[in-house]
């Protein structure tokens, strides 16, 4: 039982608030609200999750000693105006660093951080999600038009209702469009600049825009910076995106896992497998004859990479598993801190190290 002071003298609760488990239902609840439409022009009841995440804040707050959030847009100005740093939770260092913030104060979207915490909220559920729709195509085509599909899915996160119409008599995964097309949502509003939208350059999906000339893709930019944009796309187009769950999945972590497959392919590696059907993952033959199964993966912060490795990880019984992350996270702590947390479970490479190895120029500078 946790006595907590109130107005009225003390109240007793056997609520057993963990602070993980806290910021994962605010970031499910943050998701769950963007998915519906603005803040502002929502409609009661709000989402359980957003609804339930401000309840427990407010009761940590009151335990704590400071004042919270007063209703759910003051959670989402928190969310968006403080680091999680400064939220008065107790999080350990390898989930939380300076600049963390769940909401993007310029296009005021939920932000990458924000996805990972979420999926820890649904056990992954999104990716489950991606796997679902994955396993029709395996049961529905042969293996190299689902070759085929996924590197479309991954090249083409954005389409428009031309090439919905079209890609039904494109050679290889024709004959799977018409399942193909229940992955693709037309786009929201909120990424229109008046009747334009733009992709990211970096990832292909659709950028939101910012301010009055500036793009933010979530996926590619840190909160309140820009991100140079590729293609740009007409209202009267019909603009279609992959479905929220597939974002992830595909246009990011599919779409390293492709480059990668694709460098090694290069340095003349060809025994390389890209395999999303419970990925992403990579089956890589190395020099020594091992098999590598590489998990791509990028959760931003070390704690929450590592356990939705070890999650996957566990699920495939991969013999030499490996993770590989961005070559950025050389540039910081994060890759140390990770490495630390895995442990001798499994390898953790950058990308280029992962390279390098592969084609047994390991410790040279080639």
């Amino acid at each position: 039982m946790v006595p907590v002071v109130g107005r009225g003298g003390v109240i007793t609760t056997n609520v057993s608030i963990s602070h993980f488990d806290l910021v994962a239902v605010i970031a499910q609840g943050i998701v769950d609200l963007d998915a519906v439409d603005h803040v502002e022009a929502f409609t009661m009841p709000y989402p359980r999750t957003v609804q339930l995440g401000l309840d427990r804040l407010g009761l940590q707050c009151l335990l704590a000693g400071h004042a919270g959030p007063t209703g759910i847009p003051d959670l989402v100005r928190w969310a968006w105006s403080r680091q999680l740093s400064e939220w008065p939770l107790q999080l350990d260092s390898e989930f939380v660093s300076s600049g963390d913030l769940l909401v993007d104060p310029l296009s005021r979207r939920p932000t990458k951080l924000c996805a990972a915490w979420a999926w820890e909220y649904s056990d992954d559920a999104p990716f489950e999600h991606a796997r679902d729709f994955l396993r029709t195509l395996v049961e529905r085509g042969t293996p190299a038009v689902l070759t085929k599909a996924i590197q479309h899915l991954i090249d083409t996160p954005v389409i428009v209702t031309k090439q919905k119409a079209t890609m039904a008599a494109k050679p290889g995964i024709g004959g799977l469009w018409h399942v193909m097309t229940d992955f693709y949502r037309r786009a929201p509003e909120w990424y229109f600049r008046g009747d334009r939208a733009a992709t990211c350059a970096r990832c292909g999906e659709l950028a939101i825009p910012v301010g009055k000339a500036d793009w933010w893709c979530p996926w590619d930019a840190r909160p309140g910076d820009t991100t140079t944009t590729g293609e740009e796309l007409d209202r009267d187009q019909g603009v279609w995106q992959l479905d929220g769950a597939l974002t992830s999945y595909f246009a990011v972590s599919g779409r390293r896992a492709g480059a990668i497959r694709d460098r090694l392919a290069e340095a003349q590696v060809t025994e390389v497998r890209l395999s999303l059907e419970e990925g992403p993952w990579l089956e890589v033959t190395v020099p020594s004859g091992e098999t590598w199964c590489v998990r791509v993966d990028d959760r931003y912060q070390p704690g929450l990479t590592a356990l939705a490795a070890r999650r996957t990880t566990a699920q495939s019984g991969a013999r030499y598993p490996v993770l590989a992350v961005p070559d950025a996270w050389a540039q910081d702590a994060r890759l140390g801190t990770l490495r630390h947390l895995i442990g001798s479970d499994m390898a953790v490479l950058t990308d280029s190290e992962l390279i390098k190895t592969a084609t047994g120029k390991a410790g040279t500078d080639a």
